[in-house]
């Protein structure tokens, strides 16, 4: 019997279950076109994505000053909603999901995606049952989760040494650290491997090396 290291997996969702930055790419260049700006590569949208997504939009050259940030997320969401179900879940979360499971390794999603949104998605992909707990936002403004977190932690009721964050950004390394869980980062989602690699934890290139840091295996 492998030995546990943590009693629950706390997982982002965008980018990091779920595959959906070329859907992303997509609908921002829709968005940015829109408006008259040039459109981005994904490598570009890796290196550059940050929360809170406002800046993100700033850098980019949105003027909020004649189009409000809120409009702008607005009809971001509305796109995305109608290319959602292009995306599909990462190589291997399936699979690590049941292995959490069958071990016992309690699973929560935490996410900036709005709450209702989270939701639909999480069954729409048949894993709802896997989670005890699937935490998203009040909006769609995707400003960060600390305060999600931080309540999300204190529903469970464990020691935060026992848990785990997984997550694609440096915003979940944040998230993580703000509320005094451990982390791993992934590195096929939002942002490229050399930003993650500017936090001090394990950068994942698979899902499927999950087993072997929370159980050593």
């Amino acid at each position: 019997m492998p030995t546990i290291r943590y009693r629950h997996i706390i997982w982002d969702w965008n980018g990091t279950l779920i595959d959906d930055v070329a859907v992303c790419v997509r609908v921002l260049n829709l968005i940015l076109d829109q408006y008259g700006l040039p459109s981005i590569t994904i490598e570009r949208y890796r290196r550059e994505f940050c929360f809170p997504v406002e800046r993100f939009y700033q850098n980019l050259s949105f003027d909020f000053a004649r189009s409000p940030y809120q409009q702008i997320a607005d009809q971001y969401i509305e796109l995305y909603k109608a290319f959602q179900q292009q995306c599909r879940l990462h190589t291997g979360a399936v699979d690590v999901l049941q292995w959490s499971k069958r071990l016992g390794i309690g699973q929560s999603i935490l996410s900036a995606y709005k709450q209702g949104l989270l939701e639909e998605a999480v069954k729409r992909f048949g894993i709802a049952d896997y989670f005890a707990m699937v935490v998203g936002n009040t909006d769609h403004l995707a400003i960060g989760k600390i305060d999600q977190g931080r309540s999300l932690l204190g529903g469970l009721g464990l020691d935060p040494s026992q848990v785990v964050l997984i997550g694609d950004t440096t915003h979940d390394y944040q998230v993580a650290s703000s509320i005094g869980v451990e982390c791993l980062l992934f590195c096929q989602g939002h942002q490229d491997p050399s930003r993650l690699r500017s936090c001090p934890v394990p950068v994942l290139t698979s899902l499927k090396q999950i087993p072997g840091f929370i159980a050593g295996l």
